[in-house]
């Protein structure tokens, strides 16, 4: 199957403790970055960042995954650490990539995922791009 985008928790601050945050949300990330390590040859991230990644495939249910992974976000401890961890800031960010032949998706959050998104409060983004 084509991956035709993602969905990115991103945890980041100023310092960040990997372990803690992967022992209180019990979920392994995709990508560890340090503060000031090189992205490119002439750019630097200016924060610590804790990456966990789903793929989303052609032929599946786009709002589907969209749901699940808000589901395990929100059971996981996220809450908990946010609280505890006040410097950690939280943002999930859907990549989409959408064939420009093939443009029958529609991206829809039910209530639930919104009550969730906001009792967590998490920033939630969209990234469209059209191939």
């Amino acid at each position: 199957m084509e991956v035709i985008g993602e969905i990115v928790l991103r945890l980041y601050s100023d310092e960040l403790n990997y372990n803690r945050i992967g022992k209180c949300l019990s979920l392994q990330p995709t990508e560890i970055v340090r503060k000031n390590q090189n992205i490119t040859s002439k750019l630097k991230t200016k924060y610590d960042i804790w990456l966990y990644e789903v793929e989303i495939h052609n032929n599946t249910n786009i709002n589907e995954i969209i749901s699940l992974f808000i589901h395990d976000i929100y059971k996981s401890n996220l809450k908990c650490l946010l609280k505890e961890e006040r410097d950690v800031n939280a943002s999930i960010t859907i990549n989409f990539r959408p064939d420009y032949n093939n443009m029958n998706y529609i991206l829809n959050l039910s209530y639930q995922d919104i009550l969730k998104l906001s009792e967590l409060d998490v920033e939630l983004n969209y990234d469209v791009i059209i191939i």
